[in-house]
């Protein structure tokens, strides 16, 4: 077990080692049109698929404990209602103070939706992968460190779940596939590293070849 990173820049370089390179497929510039202006994102995905906007979603650690949500079965407009998942959602864009667009960052995107899904708030994280979300848009995921582990739910979601690791999770169903891979990466990753949590206002502020892989 490695008991100490020294730097941001060496733990963040400890972590990429923990990922193993088969599990990646594919590399590709996401480009999305958004009102006429043309917004830019490299991103490491497992299938090379034209992506219409970006989703964000995390794997919420809390004093060992892993969340698990289910999303509302009453959704029609959802194609993945009733499904066990992972928090998160999509990254907004918006007109700022000067007229011209742009949007979230992934870590504020995702504070975002944690708090409007679960109330819930974090103050560090890392990031865990990127990949293509229903074909249709480019997602990143991370495992953040919250703040507490009192839940209230949205109307999105109905039920909730702790559990303490991903052999709990053959027992959802159904549930999205690929999540299990995720915690199993999450764990390994816990094992060895001791602290792989970063701050998020540092992480915000990485260097783009640590976030988008």
């Amino acid at each position: 077990m490695v008991t100490g990173c020294g730097s941001l820049e060496a733990k963040m370089l400890l972590l990429e080692n923990c990922n193993p390179e088969p599990y990646w497929k594919t590399e590709l510039t996401v480009i999305i049109l958004f009102y006429g202006k043309q917004f830019q994102f490299s991103l490491r995905i497992h299938m090379n698929n034209e992506a219409k906007g970006i989703t964000v979603t995390g794997t919420v650690h809390y004093q060992g404990k892993y969340l698990l949500v289910r999303r509302t079965r009453a959704d029609n407009e959802d194609p993945l209602a009733g499904f066990w998942a992972f928090p998160g959602g999509r990254v907004q864009f918006y007109e700022n103070s000067n007229g011209k667009f742009a949007c979230e960052t992934l870590t504020q995107a995702l504070a975002r939706e944690l708090a409007e899904e679960v109330g819930l708030e974090f103050d560090s994280a890392f990031y865990v992968d990127s990949y293509s979300s229903l074909g249709k848009r480019a997602a990143a995921h991370f495992c953040v460190n919250a703040l507490s582990d009192k839940i209230q739910l949205n109307d999105e979601l109905e039920d909730f779940c702790w559990i303490s690791s991903s052999d709990e999770m053959a027992k959802f169903s159904p549930i999205i596939p690929g999540l299990i891979n995720h915690m199993a990466y999450i764990e390994q990753t816990l094992r060895v590293v001791r602290n792989p949590f970063i701050p998020i206002e540092v992480l915000d502020l990485m260097p783009d070849r640590y976030i988008n892989k």
